[in-house]
């Protein structure tokens, strides 16, 4: 009969069909191959749906769904983002606690993984995080819906070892919690190490909105915050990683007394400067600091790199059809208006790329 059983179950498998239905048939087979009457399944059938504990199974995966599609997934995230928002790697910590916030309600890992996964994976490519991190957080995040109790595996191995489904869930808190705090600083060590959340400097509040709708974590506005040193060591406690600098002066300065060991700081501009051709820098220079750091600050010219123009024409073009790319114009209309635009550029007055349209 054992033979018959497991010949029937690899034939029926090889065929295609689904495992529950070549467990099924593959059982149907034994029994007739056997001479034993076919209302044994039916009575087996039977006898382990009747059971209290099992019906809790689908009632654990009706209300992941219903909390998927009435918004209690979304509302989660604004709990977990007040908690860990502000560290670095926010999102994708968020992303964990949602998880394990969500799999005390679901029970069930594929459930968490749809619903918190569907919410942040594109939250999280909007800010700036690959999609492949993205969708591992998301991924290893959501089995936490097996361990966090109320879960539907622990329940099965319950019904099928004999041992207490209560006594199952206790166990599992204290692993979860555990889990849930491990990825969290894996997240947390990873964002740190690849430079995630970046934080915006302008010159206005709405600029500063506008950043953060896009993707930065926190900005700082470098005409209203008084010591720019202070303002930066707030926006970034950890440090600053690497710094893109479009000004020089004092705002490169108090990015340099902030950076972290091996920071970076990439020089693109120094519109700071635009009106002291032939003097001095102005500023105080810190070149104590970028010794103890080991940092590197190095030049950077579009000419440079003229050889990968046409990969990254293509990957920008890409990502700006994807909508993972934002960007705002400020059009000034006529030649004539061409100084005036460009005097607003220089005083940081203009929102957006500024262009003149003739």
């Amino acid at each position: 009969m054992i033979l018959v059983l497991g010949l029937s179950f690899f034939l029926i498998m090889l065929i295609g069909a689904p495992i529950m239905t070549a467990l099924g048939l593959s059982a149907a087979v034994a029994l007739q191959a056997g001479e034993r009457s076919l209302l044994i399944v039916v009575q087996m059938a039977f006898q382990s749906l009747d059971s209290f504990s099992l019906m809790a199974v689908p009632f654990f995966i009706l209300a992941g769904h219903l909390m998927q599609s009435g918004g209690v997934a979304r509302r989660l995230v604004q709990l977990a983002n007040a908690f860990v928002g502000w560290i670095r790697g926010g999102l994708g910590a968020v992303a964990v606690l949602t998880s394990m916030l969500f799999a005390t309600v679901s029970g069930s890992s594929s459930a968490t993984t749809a619903a918190i996964g569907s919410v942040l994976i594109p939250e999280m490519e909007k800010k700036g995080y690959p999609r492949s991190f993205a969708a591992s957080v998301a991924a290893s995040s959501g089995e936490l819906g097996a361990i966090i109790p109320p879960s539907i595996p622990m329940i099965v191995y319950a019904l099928t070892a004999n041992v207490s489904v209560g006594a199952l869930f206790i166990a599992g808190i204290l692993p979860g919690v555990l889990i849930t705090l491990s990825l969290i600083l894996t997240v947390y060590v990873i964002a740190r190490i690849k430079g995630f959340d970046p934080v915006a400097v302008a010159g206005s509040d709405a600029k500063l909105e506008w950043c953060k709708s896009i993707g930065y974590r926190t900005g700082i506005n470098h005409r209203t915050a008084g010591d720019l040193t202070e303002a930066i060591a707030r926006a970034c406690p950890s440090g600053v990683d690497v710094f893109m600098d479009n000004t020089a002066g004092p705002l490169h300065d108090a990015a340099l007394l902030n950076l972290n060991t091996f920071g970076r700081i990439v020089v693109v501009g120094t519109v700071a400067l635009a009106d002291r051709f032939d003097q001095p820098d102005i500023g105080p220079r810190f070149l104590r600091r970028i010794l103890v750091a080991r940092a590197r600050i190095e030049g950077f010219l579009l000419d440079d790199f003229a050889a990968q123009f046409a990969e990254a024409r293509s990957q920008l073009a890409r990502w700006y059809r994807e909508g993972l790319l934002e960007a705002r114009e400020d059009v000034a209309e006529g030649i004539e208006a061409a100084p005036h635009a460009f005097i607003r550029m220089l005083k940081g007055e203009n929102f957006g790329k500024q262009l003149v349209k003739v």
